[in-house]
C-alpha cells in the first residue's frame, strides 16, 4: 500500500535567514516588495529570496554563471535575471576575470583572484578563467527608484567592497543580508560602518548576517 504525503517546505535559506527576513518585513507591514539578489546561485535551493518570491515579491537576480540563471527563468519567471559581475566604482573596466570552478553547480565562483586561489587550495577544485561583463552596484540600485526593500549579497570575497561603495544617501535599503566567515566580523570595518549609518543587526547565524535600517529613519 502506498501513501502520498504532501510536503510543504517552510524555509529555503541555508541558515534560516529567510524566516527572519519575512518576519522583519511583516513587522514593517510590507507584504509585497522588491529585492536585489547578488550571487543568487539557485532559484530555490539555499535561497534567501525564494520565500519572498512565494509571497508575491519579485526583483532582480544577478549571477556570474549563465547556466544558473536559466533555472531562474524556469522557476521564477517574474524576476529579472542579469548575467554580469557586480563591481564597485573603483573598478574601471567593462570586463573582469571570472574564476569558474570545475565542480557541479559551484557555489564558490568568484571575481576575486585571492578568494579563488584560497578556495582552490582548501577544496582541491581547479577553476577556469573567463571574461565577464561588469555592472556597478549603484547602477543596479538605480533600477529601484532609490528605495529597495531587500538587498541580498553573496559575492564570494567582495561583499564588503560592494556594500561600502553603495550611495546610501541616494538609496534607501530596508534590509541587507550578507555572508562573512571572518571571526572578527563584529569588530570589523563593515560592521562598524553599517552601525554608523543607522543599521542594526537583526539576525546572526555566523556566517549569515542581516542588518535592518532603523525604523525611525
Amino acid at each position: 500500500m502506498f501513501f502520498y504525503i504532501k510536503f510543504t517546505k517552510k524555509n529555503y535559506s541555508q541558515f534560516g535567514e529567510d524566516i527572519a527576513i519575512l518576519s522583519h518585513f511583516k513587522n514593517l507591514k510590507i507584504s509585497k516588495g522588491s529585492y536585489l539578489d547578488i550571487g543568487a546561485f539557485h532559484p530555490i535551493w539555499i535561497s534567501n529570496t525564494y520565500l519572498l518570491y512565494k509571497n508575491e515579491w519579485n526583483g532582480v537576480v544577478v549571477d556570474l554563471d549563465f547556466e544558473k540563471l536559466k533555472l531562474f527563468k524556469l522557476f521564477r519567471k517574474y524576476d529579472l535575471t542579469i548575467n554580469k559581475a557586480v563591481v564597485s566604482s573603483n573598478f574601471k573596466n567593462n570586463k573582469i576575470n571570472y574564476y569558474k570552478f570545475n565542480r557541479f553547480f559551484s557555489e564558490i565562483n568568484t571575481v576575486d583572484k585571492k578568494f579563488a586561489i584560497d578556495k582552490s587550495k582548501q577544496t582541491g577544485f581547479s577553476y577556469n578563467i573567463k571574461k565577464l561583463d561588469t555592472v556597478y552596484i549603484n547602477d543596479l540600485l538605480n533600477q529601484f527608484n532609490n528605495h529597495l526593500n531587500f538587498l541580498n549579497i553573496d559575492a564570494e570575497g567582495i561583499d564588503e567592497e560592494l556594500i561600502l561603495d553603495i550611495d546610501f544617501e541616494k538609496n534607501k535599503i530596508d534590509l541587507i543580508c550578507l555572508e562573512s566567515h571572518d571571526q572578527n566580523f563584529k569588530v570589523g570595518r563593515l560592521f562598524k560602518y553599517l552601525v554608523k549609518i543607522e543599521y542594526e543587526l537583526i539576525y546572526d547565524s555566523k556566517p549569515a548576517y542581516c542588518f535592518g535600517r532603523k525604523l525611525n529613519l
